[in-house]
């Protein structure tokens, strides 16, 4: 989770979350979106695949709540997940939404594990193993989520970078502009006196 902080002290020290809502097209050096929301739907389709995994497991008959209680929050978080792969889907370019789906599907895994060992010590094994498969298949959505995070930050400093740069060249060249000279008005022609006559 290292590279997590990182990437969340990357965006609030450059402002990158106040630019990626600004609904900008996806960089040259970022996974297209076409291809971004392909690997969505997949991630989507794959974790929809756990909803009848868990509704065969049954906590209740296992004596420890906490286990129901985690078993109601692994479902809630199936749901959660679908949720926010969908927004991604629809505006790639907010880091936000791309760090919120990772996020979720990390927290998914996690949760995921812990129930497995509890239906491989209280239920059944066969059932852990499907659901151990399941974590497996997902590491592979969670590895594509994480590099396109990291991509979308490295691009976004990038720009922010050549913005500052550009900036600072601006106002280099102002400063070293020569200043015109200003042209001072001509004194008024001295007033000439008629000239008096002969003295009587």
């Amino acid at each position: 989770m290292k590279w997590v902080a990182t990437i969340l002290m990357a965006a609030a020290s450059s402002g990158l979350y106040a630019q990626s809502a600004t609904g900008t097209a996806l960089a040259p050096g970022v996974t297209p979106g076409w291809e971004l929301r392909k690997q969505l739907d997949a991630l989507v389709a794959q974790t929809s695949r756990l909803a009848p995994i868990l509704d065969q497991v049954k906590p209740q008959d296992w004596g420890i709540e906490g286990y129901r209680q985690q078993h109601q929050e692994t479902k809630s978080q199936v749901e959660y997940l679908a949720r926010s792969a969908g927004a991604l889907a629809k505006e790639p370019e907010k880091m936000t939404l791309a760090l919120e789906a990772y996020l979720r599907l990390e927290a998914l895994e996690q949760q995921l594990e812990s129930l497995s060992q509890g239906t491989r010590r209280y239920q059944n094994p066969a059932l852990a193993d499907l659901i151990q498969a399941a974590i497996s298949d997902n590491s592979v959505h969670r590895s594509r989520l994480r590099n396109y995070l990291v991509e979308l930050v490295a691009t976004k400093q990038e720009e922010l970078r050549a913005s500052s740069d550009e900036a600072q060249n601006c106002r280099a060249a102002a400063l070293n502009a020569s200043p015109t000279p200003v042209r001072k008005a001509p004194p008024p022609p001295a007033a000439v006196s008629a000239p008096q006559g002969p003295k009587k």
